[in-house]
């Protein structure tokens, strides 16, 4: 396994590294915890939320 540095560009800013972890997750888009849908899932967007929340 290649070695992961914190240098690396999928670590370069915030959003970077949370579609990276995210794709880990799900790599099939993301699935509601409690009911296993994958539908209505809406990234929430807007400075009133914090960012990657998804709805």
């Amino acid at each position: 396994m290649a070695r992961v540095g914190i240098f690396d560009a999928r670590f370069a800013n915030d959003g970077a590294a949370r579609d990276h972890l995210e794709a880990l997750r799900w790599p099939d888009g993301p699935v509601c915890s409690h009911c296993g849908g994958t539908d209505r899932n809406v990234r929430l967007e807007g400075e009133s939320h914090r960012a990657g929340l998804l709805f």
